[in-house]
């Protein structure tokens, strides 16, 4: 109890002391296991896009069209011409329950000020999403403040993705606002989650342990002897950059969650290898070149 009220008390102190800068010097210089501890004290706050997408699905699973709408924009309603046809087809896409809409990741905000008033705020920014073990995405644009045009204020655009969809290579987010809704391509490739993101999977039937990487690291950073000890990766991050790239393993699975080693590699050399779950944040550094 006692090391609860501490992590609460600190996390608020934190709070108090991010508008000056001094936060980020207090978190540099504490450990692991109180970050840890802090972050377990501190309860989980939606932001306003989570809250807005969660809305839209409690909506979509009991099939309430005018709740869907009274959700949107008016401007964003007259504007797509195909919402309805959109939405009668998620509606049969989507049948919930949604297990989870939940990110830690803090969306985009745009802001315009009037003499240090905000006079039309937006924010946007992907949720996940888990219906009956499978993973969608959610990407919201959604206005609360507009004075000089309040017909913008709700949703402004709403893609609802499937994992597959999102990783396809020709995937972009539509630049017009409304209803969007993209169902799995062709094309025959397997994806996973890692922290919030989708990526393109490879299976490879191996084990590869914690242990096992931080051995071959004691004596070797190069990537091109640790590909060749551990096999390819399961995950490339970004396929087409040569210099320097993002390489995930997967690992044994803990508490029945799924791990990743998450390697970064610059000029053929690996320089970080953190530990990834399905959170936002990294769950600790695996390994790090000696200072």
């Amino acid at each position: 109890m006692r090391i609860w009220k501490i992590g609460v008390t600190l996390a608020a102190l934190l709070l108090c002391l991010s508008g000056c800068g001094l936060a980020e010097r207090v978190l540099n210089v504490l450990p692991k296991e109180a970050l840890d501890k802090i972050a377990d004290a501190a309860p989980h706050t939606p932001s306003y896009v989570e809250e807005t997408a969660a809305s839209f699905l409690e909506a979509v699973e009991v099939q309430d069209t005018e709740a869907v709408k009274a959700l949107f924009a008016p401007s964003a309603l007259a504007k797509d011409e195909d919402f309805d046809e959109v939405l009668t087809r998620l509606f049969t896409f989507y049948s919930g329950s949604t297990d989870e809409c939940w990110s830690d990741n803090t969306p985009s905000i745009s802001k315009h000020l009037h003499y240090g008033r905000t006079t039309r705020r937006s924010y946007s920014g992907w949720v996940p999403v888990v219906s009956q073990g499978i993973n969608y995405y959610c990407y919201v644009v959604v206005t609360d403040i507009d004075d000089e045009e309040p017909e913008n204020i709700g949703i402004n655009k709403l893609v609802f993705v499937t994992e597959k969809a999102r990783c396809a290579p020709e995937f972009e987010l539509p630049e017009e606002y409304g209803l969007w809704l993209y169902e799995d391509p062709p094309g025959d490739y397997q994806t996973c989650r890692i922290n919030e993101d989708a990526y393109i999977y490879t299976p490879i039937n191996r084990t590869i342990t914690k242990e096992e990487i931080t051995t071959f690291l004691e004596n070797s950073t190069s990537w091109e002897a640790f590909a060749a000890q551990f096999g390819e990766p399961n995950v490339t991050a970004y396929p087409n950059q040569s210099h320097w790239n993002v390489y995930y393993y997967a690992l044994p699975e803990e508490n029945g969650e799924p791990r990743w080693a998450r390697l970064m590699v610059e000029d053929e050399n690996i320089t970080s290898v953190t530990l990834e779950g399905r959170s936002y944040h990294s769950e600790g550094v695996l390994w790090k070149p000696a200072s």
